[in-house]
């Protein structure tokens, strides 16, 4: 799709990676705008894969340079009364574009479709935006990327708030004008959701949910929501710079353990106490409510509307989350990426935090003679930032140290070591070393021997270590894994012909046993797995016509 191979009929009907929307083996990500910008934005045919990438990572930098300005603007309509307009709308620049989290979403051309999404949440968020260009923009979300349905919410609040004090105290103007603007959003989000529901393509197929990328999505009950609690809590102190766990571009299996909860009849004895992270999603979640129920007392005792409605406009971006709470099924465990949108109000409220000091309506007279201190303070924390995410961007831009990077956070982190022995293994020819990418095979299996995708990287390193027999079980092993079984099989159909015949091998014989053997193994492999499948279409019909009975009665 992105090199223009099909038509756009056949683009609008595949998902990001190219499958076709209906295939099983599809995540169901339906981005055919964002699609389209790979497709079009690009270097001339005929390039260097080089220069492609180079063109993608620029248009990567000018849209978020874009979003980034559109945040200032956004600053200075909800805080019309700071004293220094220019400085506010220059801090949440800044701030916006030298947070660490947007590296993700601006070197790797891959994740467009987020910092897209942001664009089009941002861009709505002015009053004075004409109904049809704010339907073209809505539309346009809709059509990057499926994290922009969570953004509306916070679309709504935001523009009733600006509406509400976007002027003077004195002529403060109810939000009746926007009514119309509400209602042709919430129709096309509706239409949408809709359609997508009608298509049976809104969620992500279950087997298609790996522990491998997210160990908790099988956690039930109790534990499922400890667990999911303290996800939200990683991806809330990313959107506020505060990372507890730090980057990686892989946050998968055995990354961050999971929260072992108490049982009933052990309550006082159980793991969980021992372990202090449940704690973290707990004084946030207190935090959080007795911030609201101030604002909300300040409002029903004295009428001060604007802390309220500011405090929902910070929830309300922040809710863009949602995807990672584990109440809905995502295949995203921990990403940066996530939570782009969610630092649009952060980096709002933190630059109006930063320049309170200079604005000429403040009562801290003692403060006004430290400007200049108070200056190159922020000047030094953007310094900081800004060689952060330079450090952090030239790790995306660079495989190995990527790699290398995501086992520092992450040194269980199984997909991780697959990855980084394939850079060993010849992918990177000035990084040639079998003993290396072997060791790193090897950790995969000690930290999860169910990883059956580490078998076809095997049967690459034991080749060419001239280890046959490890190799041809380890590609039957790869052959059954169904991620790797479409690599495996042509690697199977090049070898066995030519090890079974006499004039390549002497001991042609043994290798014809070998072949049977292995043969053998694949087909009852085969045949379990279409026994399985019947089993569970049949299950499915019976469920449909069980269904069908009972709303006949």
């Amino acid at each position: 799709d992105t090199r223009g191979d099909t038509t756009l009929y056949e683009l609008f009907g595949n998902d990001y990676w190219g499958r076709s929307m209906y295939s099983p083996s599809s995540h169901k990500s339906w981005r055919p705008l964002t699609i389209m910008s790979f497709r079009y934005l690009r270097a001339p045919r005929g390039g260097s894969k080089t220069s492609t990438l180079f063109v993608h990572r620029i248009v990567n930098v000018l849209i978020h340079a874009t979003t980034a300005e559109l945040v200032g603007n956004m600053a200075v309509l909800l805080f019309p009364q700071v004293g220094y307009p220019i400085l506010l709308k220059c801090v949440a620049k800044l701030v916006f574009g030298l947070h660490p989290t947007h590296v993700e979403v601006t070197a790797n051309a891959a994740n467009r479709n987020h910092i897209l999404a942001t664009l089009c949440g941002v861009s709505l968020v002015d009053p004075q935006l004409h109904i049809v260009l704010v339907m073209l923009i809505h539309v346009c979300g809709l059509l990057c990327s499926e994290t922009f349905l969570f953004q509306v919410p916070a679309i709504f609040i935001t523009l009733a708030t600006i509406q509400r004090f976007g002027h003077s105290t004195n002529q403060k103007q109810l939000s009746f004008p926007l009514l119309p603007r509400y209602f042709a959003m919430a129709m096309l989000t509706a239409a949408y959701l809709l359609g997508r529901w009608a298509m049976d393509t809104l969620s992500i197929p279950e087997g298609l949910i790996r522990p491998a990328e997210n160990p908790f999505y099988t956690f039930a009950g109790w534990h499922r929501a400890v667990n999911y609690a303290y996800v939200l809590s990683i991806h809330v102190g990313k959107s506020m710079l505060l990372d507890p766990i730090g980057f990686s571009h892989e946050y998968g299996f055995e990354c961050i353990r999971s929260i072992e909860v108490f049982k009933k009849d052990e309550f006082w004895k159980g793991p969980m106490w021992e372990d202090v992270r449940w704690t973290v999603p707990l004084v946030l979640a207190v935090f959080v409510v007795c911030l609201g129920l101030t604002c909300l007392q300040r409002y029903m005792k004295h009428g001060q509307e604007r802390p309220l409605l500011l405090f929902l406009v910070y929830c309300a971006w922040f809710a863009t989350l949602f995807p990672i709470s584990g109440i809905v099924k995502v295949g995203t465990f921990i990403a940066d990426r996530i939570v782009v949108a969610s630092t649009v109000a952060f980096c709002v409220f933190c630059a109006r935090g930063l320049v309170w000091i200079f604005d000429t309506g403040t009562k801290l007279h003692w403060a006004r003679d430290k400007r200049t201190v108070y200056a190159l303070f922020i000047a030094a924390i953007m310094t900081f930032y800004a060689y952060k995410i330079q450090h952090r961007t030239r790790q995306w831009m660079d495989s190995l140290l990527l790699l290398q990077s995501s086992l520092v956070s992450c040194p269980r982190a199984t997909k991780s070591h697959l990855e980084i022995s394939k850079v060993y293994s010849g992918l990177y020819p000035e990084e040639f070393d079998l003993k290396k990418a072997r060791y790193h095979l090897e950790q995969v299996e000690k930290i999860d021997d169910n990883y059956c995708d580490v078998h076809h990287q095997f049967a690459h390193v034991a080749i060419q270590e001239a280890k046959v027999f490890e190799f041809e079980e380890r590609l039957t092993k790869a052959i059954t894994c169904p991620f790797t079984m479409e690599g495996a099989a042509n690697l199977w159909r090049r070898y066995w012909p030519v090890a079974i015949q006499q004039e390549y091998n002497k001991d042609y014989a043994q290798a014809q046993m070998r072949f049977q053997r292995y043969q053998s193994i694949v087909e009852a492999k085969i045949k379990e797995a279409e026994e399985e499948k019947e089993n569970a279409s049949t299950l499915q019909q019976q469920t449909l016509s069980s269904g069908g009975f009972a709303s006949e009665l």
